[in-house]
């Protein structure tokens, strides 16, 4: 229900707001990239200047900027256009690896919570996959985890095509979840490879999960 998703999503945000006052680099990157988006004096509106600039580094940080401006829906709107009309597009090539990870996953809540499952996992991935060369979020991480497990296993076999639910299903082996959640991907995986006449590799799949 909506009450339920508005209370799931006030939860994350305690959560995050505790965890990154406990962890002193975390606390360091969001009071650095904070500084950068107060409210400027009167003369200047920094969001119609970062509106106005035609660069994609600007139109990424007007994203992180609504994000945490109570303008979230700008901020999703934002990011799928620069996706859709820049297929290469991405966050991470714009702010420091802290700055992307904190505020990305807050993105991708954002994104999951307006129904943009997939757009979501992507995102999602990229974090997961920074994580796993060298630990950032270290114990706030099982709430990324939490999230793709959702997207994966709850939203994303309703909402794709065969073939990309595919891809995703592979990729999320990589996560790191429970071995239950890799068996019901695998078990996934068997009946897609089935329904696409490759009968080898679905009874691989079958027999590994």
């Amino acid at each position: 229900t909506a009450n339920a998703k508005a209370n799931e999503h006030a939860l994350r945000q305690l959560i995050r707001a505790y965890e990154t006052l406990l962890d002193a680099r975390r606390r360091a990157d969001f009071d650095f990239f904070y500084s950068k988006t107060v409210h400027q004096p009167d003369t200047f509106n920094y969001r119609r200047w970062l509106q106005e600039q035609p660069d994609l580094a600007s139109k990424a940080a007007l994203i992180f900027f609504d994000l945490f401006h109570n303008a979230e829906d700008e901020a999703v709107r934002e990011f799928l256009r620069l996706c859709s009309e820049h297929p290469s597009f991405s966050l991470r090539r714009y702010f420091s690896r802290g700055d992307f990870m904190d505020c990305g996953f807050v993105l991708a809540e954002e994104l999951y919570f307006r129904n943009h499952y997939y757009e979501s996992f992507l995102l999602l991935e990229q974090i997961i996959r920074e994580e796993r060369k060298d630990a950032y979020f270290r114990h706030f991480f099982p709430e990324v985890l939490i999230l793709a497990r959702k997207l994966i296993r709850e939203k994303l076999i309703y909402t794709l095509a065969d073939d990309l639910l595919l891809d995703c299903c592979e990729v999320a082996l990589d996560f790191g979840l429970s071995k239950a959640d890799n068996a019901e991907i695998l078990k996934k995986m068997a009946e897609l490879y089935y329904r696409m006449g490759d009968l080898s590799t679905g009874d691989g799949c079958a027999a590994a999960s």
